[in-house]
């Protein structure tokens, strides 16, 4: 269960002899679910605090009743969580004390990529993974302990944008471990301009524009919030601007990513399946 309950207010104090007090009810918090809908094993308790109230053993004419004070409000309970890729604040894991550091750079035509262990003897393996939401990784490379300290590999993806990478670290015990997560940023030459999904959110269909740089075959991908294609269609645009077509009625409500891919190019944007 997720509990997010307001605080009860407090009572007036026993001591009071006139009608003053007591406090009003904690408000609830939030609950953020990844998927689209909740779980119907998972209960969200967001129910705002009780209003305080004059002591029982108050003197005063107006013993036990709220006088005024309120319970909190309620909260929210949300799907489709993503979270931030920037901010005030942010979730990160805590630091494993066999790594000594984990490292990503942007070079010409690659993510270099490299870490340096203090202690391998409990490690049976590893594992790079990226993610384009700081959400759901994907692994790009995985490696078994063969008994050096220090690796470093080459993520040679031409799609250009925002990444976030982290090392994960298969302990022999079955156990895990994450390094802190790395943005790097990566321009990369486009094969559209102007990428663009309108309505949105939507519910039938979206419209795609774009402005193609030439003539050849296009892919068109979606991906749901867990990283699975859930639809995908070629085809064959001219130089200048484009407009595509593409049902969404078919897919349930949720966030999604639109890919556009040419010549090894890539350029994607977010669009909403509303209810």
């Amino acid at each position: 269960d997720a509990k997010v309950r307001g605080a009860r207010g407090s009572d007036a104090s026993r001591g009071v002899t006139d009608c003053t007090g007591p406090g009003g009810g904690g408000g609830s918090g939030v609950v953020w679910m990844k998927g689209a809908v909740f779980s119907p094993n998972l209960i969200a308790d967001i129910t705002g605090g009780s209003n305080g109230v004059i002591s029982a053993f108050s003197s005063a004419p107006c013993i036990g009743l709220a006088n005024g004070a309120t319970s909190g409000g309620n909260g929210s309970a949300i799907s489709d969580y993503v979270a931030p890729a920037f901010g005030s604040f942010l979730c990160a894991p805590l630091p494993v004390p066999e790594l000594k550091f984990f490292r990503a750079r942007a070079e010409e035509k690659a993510i270099s990529l490299g870490w340096t262990m203090v202690s391998i003897d409990n490690i049976r393996g590893y594992e790079v993974q990226r993610s384009i939401d700081q959400v759901n990784y994907s692994t790009i490379a995985h490696l078994r302990n063969d008994g050096n300290y220090t690796f470093s590999i080459n993520d040679l993806d031409k799609l250009g944008g925002t990444f976030f990478y982290r090392l994960k670290l298969i302990r022999t015990n079955a156990t895990v471990g994450y390094s802190t997560i790395i943005a790097i940023t990566k321009n990369q030459q486009a094969a559209f301009d102007q990428l663009s999904i309108f309505p949105n959110p939507a519910i039938h269909q979206i419209k795609v524009s774009a402005i193609a740089k030439k003539s050849t075959v296009t892919k068109l991908n979606i991906f749901n919030a867990s990283g699975q294609r859930v639809y995908h269609y070629e085809y064959r645009i001219s130089a200048g601007y484009i407009l595509l077509t593409v049902p969404v009625d078919q897919l349930s409500a949720g966030v999604y990513w639109l890919m556009l891919e040419a010549d090894g190019l890539r350029e994607r944007k977010k669009f909403i399946r509303a209810n």
